[in-house]
């Protein structure tokens, strides 16, 4: 079911194709799947193709607006959403409840919501683990994939093991993964100090992300994805048309990785590398990362 809450208006960008009405223009909507209750930004006509976009951690589904609106001016269905733990109203308790399977059926269950019964999936960081996953299990339900930053976890998994570069990158997730409130502690002492830190300066509304991962519950749910995820488990070959984007100057997902996902990726595959780009790909070069998917949906035979 999705609820539609007000228009609010948003940062415009040059307009292209036939909904460019949509342009200058954000939809706030809920998206209920099973018992909770998903905060999400819409944009362009519903009638277009489903476009689902998943955040990183530690930011929310505003880093997609420049984004989304330009893919709503393109024609697309693009909404961007706040997945569980994110969503207060999706917000359970238990780290199991944040499960890769679980996560991935939210992600499904957003579809259905939303009417479509394939659609174009893009994550970034957190959220492209959680999609690659998706295009692993459940490929038939996509038309394309296209991940942002995170390397496919079997490549991932070979950098950690071989490549020193990225052992020192990913030190961070020993933290992260001990029981609550460990890794809380290391990203909220000394004011956020750490938090903020890994945003390499380059995000221009971090503190927006910050506050909100202050409020009550939001960060060890957030860290829950990391303590329920089992870093060992083979992931396999993925059939689905993948684009793969990755900032040369990453510096928590390294180039020996970057270079590893080509062979799991079975399917038509495009590799990306935007030269001396960070993590935070979607709020330093939108408009790139943007005209990258759109080749991808458009090459895309449906």
């Amino acid at each position: 079911m999705v609820q539609t809450g007000l228009l609010m208006a948003a940062t415009s960008f040059a307009a292209a194709g036939p909904a460019a009405a949509q342009s200058n223009t954000l939809q706030s909507i809920g998206l209920t799947v099973g018992n909770f209750q998903f905060d999400a930004l819409s944009a362009g006509p519903g009638s277009g193709e489903l476009v689902i976009c998943l955040p990183g951690f530690p930011e929310f589904k505003e880093s997609w607006i420049p984004i989304i609106l330009q893919l709503g001016a393109a024609g697309y269905h693009a909404v961007a959403v706040d997945q569980r733990g994110y969503s207060p109203n999706a917000r359970p308790t238990d780290v199991s409840d944040y499960s890769p399977a679980n996560l991935v059926s939210d992600v499904l269950g957003f579809a259905q919501a939303l009417g479509a019964s394939r659609f174009h999936l893009v994550g970034h960081d957190r959220g492209g683990s959680v999609a690659w996953v998706l295009a692993r299990n459940y490929p038939s339900a996509l038309k394309s994939l296209s991940i942002l930053s995170t390397p496919h976890q079997d490549a991932f998994t070979y950098a950690l093991a071989t490549d020193a570069s990225q052992q020192a990158m990913s030190s961070y997730i020993q933290i992260f993964t001990q029981p609550a409130p460990a890794g809380e502690n290391f990203l909220l002492a000394n004011g956020a100090a750490n938090m903020i830190a890994s945003f390499n300066g380059v995000v221009p509304n971090y503190m927006t992300y910050v506050q909100k991962m202050q409020e009550p519950g939001v960060l060890t749910a957030a860290l829950n994805y990391y303590r329920a995820d089992n870093l060992n488990v083979t992931l396999g070959s993925i059939s689905v048309p993948t684009t793969y984007i990755w900032g040369s100057a990453d510096a928590y997902l390294g180039k020996v990785a970057a270079a590893a996902t080509a062979p799991f990726c079975t399917g038509p595959y495009t590799f990306v590398q935007l030269a001396g780009r960070t993590h935070w790909l979607m709020d330093e070069d939108p408009s790139a990362i943007a005209t990258l998917l759109l080749q991808q949906f458009r090459s895309t035979v449906t």
